[in-house]
């Protein structure tokens, strides 16, 4: 009966968890085959494939090599895995001795606890080579014994996927040969496995972002892990069953998306606008249409801290997760523009705390706040960058060839309107703008022409003629990390357009100056000028007058009040010249010389 029992127990203790190994007593043959050699050589080796193994007969892990038929992915290199020795629980000082029964019954009750033993001392530290392998190889019975492996580091990242670390496991050495079972193995193979997660990709919506104030959207879009039906519900004792025909989440207990944002963002409210699942080869940054589902609002959480905004899943969200593995999901979050820094340069991250995939017997691991230290590391996302700029001006009266700076000279800022033929691609062939009243648009989108408009910038010239707008958004920087790129294309952000990518597909956002007020002695701007702000940042620039010349011509004032016909004609003339500035109409092209 004794013996019945250690071989049931030795099978428990040989099935490993994770690792995924099995043990069988040995059948009747050779004593000095059935007993183990408390000095022999040993090898653990670790395998690292991107999982899952396939489910075919001879793919169960045992101990033995596995076929590389067995692995859908590659070998993982760089996981660094600590190996711990372990020693009885009432006796600190003395290994696990697995040449006696006393032993095994040792390594039983360890592995009954499914708890990290205290009684250990690390005896080596392995990484894996670019095969995925890495061996912990020890001479004359050093390595006969029971072991607590860890990773404490998961594999590198490999385009652009990265991995979150396996569940550390006990393992044995030596085992029980699996397919005579007439000796003991004492070159022991295990495949702890590792879950990919492809790192978030985040967007800056921030084409109507142009002024401060002005709204942007960030979204922020990333893979559900591929765990399929793992476990089900957890028993009294708050550990998971097995698989249960149902994937919800119980298979994916949490999953957390944080960004936290730059002071010189204001966090909207609602500070998360829409959470959707769109399918896996979507371009989440483009999709808000074509979704699988959109999760309620009861699905999710969000809580505000600072100016950091963490979204968590819910269990009904994360049933809707679970059930479309492999999908993407997309948080768009809601800010508006406070200020600019000196650069110009806003830029930001955010970041994904999936949940481990659980395994049976595993403790109930859901979480209602991100852990302080999540199994699976935070995966953080690309950097998007929002740019700003100002518009300076040098304003000067020309009479004869003399120049004279002009003070208190008033412009106003609009958006001119991208006029232009699309090509079959959805692409601008032709850019063409508009400063006409009614195409030029001020804050909020609202036209120029329109009653109550504010402009998107005010200057008022110096006593040096100088004057400077607001801050505004680069004409040739926007929308970065928006759009996937055509396969092969280079640069980019992500994979994505960056901000310069998109301004050259898509046309530069340009700007109209209208003069307003004009210095005493001078005459209105007859049409606004048009301009593209290149250059990012706040800061004035040393010399004023290297700053955009605008020229204006002195006022005509010795125009004629009477006569005949001729004279009635040019007064009229007159009359519209020095109305220009309130009854202006512009269009230009890139035909036409443009101002900068």
């Amino acid at each position: 009966m004794m013996k019945r029992k250690s071989t049931r127990w030795s099978a428990a203790v040989a099935a490993l968890a994770v690792a995924g190994l099995g043990f069988t007593a040995p059948a009747l043959g050779d004593v000095d085959d059935v007993t183990v050699n408390p000095n022999a050589d040993t090898n653990l080796v670790i395998h690292k494939y991107e999982g899952p193994h396939t489910t075919a007969a001879n793919c169960e892990p045992n101990g033995t090599e596995l076929p590389a038929t067995c692995f859908n992915g590659d070998g993982l290199e760089g996981a660094e895995f600590a190996i711990y020795k372990v020693q009885y629980a009432d006796d600190e000082a003395t290994d696990v001795n697995l040449a006696t029964n006393k032993g095994w019954d040792a390594a039983r009750a360890y592995y009954d606890s499914k708890a990290e033993p205290t009684n250990k001392t690390l005896v080596d530290t392995v990484t894996t080579l670019a095969d995925g392998t890495a061996t912990y190889s020890a001479t004359n019975g050093d390595g006969v014994g029971l072991y607590w492996v860890k990773e404490v580091t998961p594999p590198s990242p490999v385009d652009g996927k990265t991995y979150s670390g396996s569940v550390s496991f006990f393992v044995t050495v030596p085992m029980t040969d699996p397919v005579n079972g007439n000796s003991w193995m004492y070159d022991v193979h295990v495949y702890p496995k590792n879950d990919a997660h492809v790192t978030p990709h985040k967007a800056a919506l921030d084409e109507s972002g142009i002024y401060v104030n002005a709204p942007i959207t960030y979204r922020v879009s990333s893979v559900i892990p591929n765990y399929g039906d793992v476990v089900g519900p957890v028993d009294g004792n708050g550990n998971y069953t097995g698989p249960d025909n149902l994937t919800d989440y119980n298979d994916l207990p949490y999953y957390f998306v944080r960004d936290t944002f730059s002071t010189d963002l204001n966090i909207s409210t609602p500070a998360v606008s829409d959470v959707w699942i769109v399918a896996a080869d979507a371009d989440p940054t483009l999709d808000t249409t074509t979704r699988i589902v959109t999760l309620a609002p009861s699905d999710y959480d969000v809580a505000v801290s600072g100016q950091t905004v963490t979204v968590s899943i819910l269990d009904s969200g994360l049933t809707k997760m679970a059930e479309n593995y492999g999908a993407q999901l997309v948080v768009d979050f809601e800010t508006t523009l406070k200020s600019v820094p000196t650069n110009g340069l806003i830029e930001n991250q955010a970041g994904v705390i999936p949940a481990p995939k659980p395994s049976e017997g595993d403790a109930q691991n859901q979480q209602a706040t991100v852990p302080a230290n999540p199994v699976v590391p935070e995966q953080i996302s690309n950097t998007v960058t929002d740019k700003y700029g100002i518009i300076e001006i040098y304003k000067v009266g020309v009479d004869g060839d003399s120049e004279t700076p002009l003070k208190d000279v008033t412009f106003e800022v609009y958006q001119a309107k991208k006029l232009g033929d699309l090509d079959d691609n959805g692409i601008f062939d032709d850019y063409e703008y508009s400063c006409a009243p009614a195409d030029m648009t001020g804050m909020n989108g609202v036209a120029a022409n329109a009653a109550g408009v504010q402009p998107l910038s005010t200057i008022v010239t110096d006593a040096d003629g100088y004057g400077a707008s607001g801050p505004l958004q680069l004409s040739t920087w926007y929308n970065d990390g928006v759009e996937k790129l055509a396969s092969g294309t280079p640069g980019g952000n992500d994979g994505y357009f960056t901000g310069a990518q998109h301004s050259e597909t898509y046309g530069p956002n340009k700007y109209c100056l209208v003069e307003t007020k004009a210095a005493d002695g001078y005459e209105l701007l007859a049409e606004p000028v048009l301009f593209e702000l290149t250059t990012a940042g706040t800061a004035k620039i040393a010399d004023v007058t290297d700053a955009h010349k605008i020229v204006n011509q002195p006022a005509n004032k010795k125009l004629p009040l009477t006569g005949g016909q001729g004279i009635v004609v040019l007064s009229v003339l007159g009359v519209l010249l020095i109305g220009g500035g309130s009854a202006f109409y512009a269009f230009s092209s890139r035909k036409r010389k443009e101002v900068a």
